[in-house]
């Protein structure tokens, strides 16, 4: 699977192809490694959860509505490219899915699985699993063998995952606006630690307020939370302006 799937992403079916083991190594690292990383940090909240128990109740969470509004365009956008044959750029964007499922959801919704708000808590580690379970069936095509070992170990309950149906994407959970919007916390975050870098103050020491310009002038109170986190300041000021 490892090899398919870096013969997949390095360039163009039919192009020729240069083969290295530490391109391979990172690849296995970035993609394989930290989603099999993410599978285990399900399972290992899983147990708090019935299964399947309120996997199609929508979270009101701002992170849960983004995940699965990311995930219904990657089944859109992976269903469309497929059917006109476009490999390598699918592959690449499954990649990239991974990572912000990891980097993003899962570090961003680690303290939600750990908390007291049962509901908050099982909202999270559902949204987990519909995700990776989706997931794993997009995968299928490129990576049979992990994609049934993904599929096998976040509860899918078919026999194997290439008995599974394709996912069919449900419009009304893709939202333009909040993938839009998420972007733009997560930029803000990125340029809010550049700045800490450039002062030497580490992010763990907390301050006490920071000022952001955006040309709406506007930003919703469920993003400067998450950028308030992640930044570890007390308050933030939002002011029409350049951004």
């Amino acid at each position: 699977d490892a090899v398919r799937w870096y013969m997949y992403t390095i360039n163009q079916p039919g192009e020729s192809k240069r083969f290295d083991e530490k391109t391979l190594s990172d690849m296995v690292r970035k993609n394989f490694t930290i989603l099999m990383n993410v599978a285990a940090f399900y399972e290992m909240f899983s147990s708090t959860v019935a299964h399947g128990a309120i996997v199609d109740t929508p979270s009101p969470h701002v992170l849960d509505r983004w995940i699965l509004s990311r995930l219904n365009k990657l089944v859109k956008d992976t269903t469309d490219r497929l059917e006109r044959y476009v490999v390598t750029e699918t592959v690449r964007e499954l990649g990239s899915f991974i990572d912000e499922v990891s980097t993003w959801y899962v570090r961003r919704s680690r303290d939600r699985m750990k908390g007291e708000n049962v509901a908050d808590r099982e909202a999270a580690i559902a949204t987990l699993q519909q995700v990776l379970l989706t997931l794993s069936k997009l995968m299928a095509p490129f990576a049979p063998f992990l994609a049934e070992t993904l599929y096998k170990q976040v509860g899918g309950e078919l026999e194997s995952v290439h008995l599974a149906d394709w996912p069919v994407t449900e419009a009304t959970a893709i939202d333009e606006t909040l993938l839009e919007n998420m972007g733009r916390v997560r930029s803000v975050v990125s340029k809010a630690l550049e700045r800490r870098v450039d002062a030497g103050i580490n992010v763990r020491q907390a301050l006490g307020a920071m000022i952001v310009t955006v040309p709406s002038g506007e930003f919703a109170l469920e993003l400067q939370e998450l950028v308030k986190e992640e930044v570890n300041v007390k308050t933030m000021t939002i002011q029409k302006g350049d951004y």
